[in-house]
């Protein structure tokens, strides 16, 4: 039998499965009937065998057969590519000479800078504060005086002050009121001062200049005739100081001044019970104005504070 005809049968054999039973009304059903071969039709001859050549590599009917020009397609290769290799990097240049000498410490972090100049002292302030205390020596007439009508013009004892002012870089300005209480008088002076500081670590040497307005307070009745008299003018001197900082807000320091003094005294009018005790030389020494020139000295120590 041949291909074609195993193909026929077996199609017929699946309808006659597929078509519904008929026999149920008319009777059984009809046998199957056999395909018809045409008569006319000679037999199929059997195919031609192929050369012994190719004889064992013949595979049977049912397998299909591939000629040699009709080899199957290559599915395609899905196979990521491999990676791409980096390209090479040039080697770095030679050091230098000044980084082959660069100091290994700049490599490491540096602290802040301002927590380093509060750490090492005196650093960059605006505003400072200052409060002294210390003793005082001055002579009102130390170096000359005119018909000033003050018997005892030098006395000693402890000062007082407190100042303030602003601070550019190692210059400063401000202004500081001192008052002298002195053993027989008491002398006050408002100055204004101008200072350099030059700072070194924690320590920082200054010199300054100041001058202003000085007037003696109250003067005892042993030195003067009369309780009315005023004494007034100016001073003006020099300052050295050497200053320690504990931080950069907080100081201490000591300091050494020198003053020259130039008073005034106007004329004073005399109550009548003072003038029937002064003689007539001391009755026109009063009716008339004085004048003198005085020093002082003093040492004091201070505590600053800056912002």
């Amino acid at each position: 039998m041949t291909r074609g005809t195993r193909v026929a049968l077996g199609v017929s054999a699946l309808l006659v499965s597929l078509s519904p039973p008929a026999f149920a009304q008319d009777g059984p059903p009809p046998s199957p009937a056999t395909p018809d071969v045409p008569a006319s039709s000679p037999p199929a001859s059997p195919p031609a065998s192929p050369p012994a050549a190719d004889a064992a590599t013949t595979p049977a009917d049912d397998t299909l057969v591939l000629k040699p020009d009709e080899s199957p397609k290559a599915e395609p290769d899905t196979t990521p590519p491999p990676p791409k290799k980096p390209p090479k990097k040039a080697p770095p240049p030679p050091p230098s000479s000044s980084s082959a000498t660069k100091d290994p410490n700049d490599a490491l972090p540096k602290p802040d800078s301002d927590e380093k100049k509060k750490s090492s002292g005196a650093g960059i302030s605006w505003v400072y504060l200052m409060a002294d205390a210390g003793f005082m020596y001055s002579d009102m007439a130390g170096i000359s005086s005119s018909n000033l009508g003050v018997t005892k013009t030098a006395a000693a004892g402890p000062t007082f002050g407190f100042g303030g002012g602003i601070r550019l870089l190692i210059l400063t300005l401000g202004a500081q009121a001192n008052v002298d209480t002195l053993s027989s008088f008491d002398l006050w002076r408002l100055d204004a001062v101008l200072g350099i500081h030059i700072p070194i670590g924690h320590v920082e040497p200054s010199f300054g200049l100041h001058g202003g307005y000085c007037f003696v307070g109250s003067l005892d009745q042993g030195i003067s005739q009369s309780p009315s008299v005023s004494i007034t003018g100016g001073d003006a001197g020099l300052q050295l100081g050497l200053d320690y900082y504990f931080n950069h807000y907080i100081s201490l320091g000591l300091e050494g001044s020198a003053n020259l003094l130039f008073l005034h005294r106007p004329v004073t009018a005399l109550p009548s019970d003072v003038a029937s005790h002064l003689t007539a030389q001391e009755k026109m020494e009063y009716g008339q104005t004085g004048d003198s020139v005085g020093v002082g000295v003093g040492a004091t120590l201070h505590l600053g504070l800056h912002l």
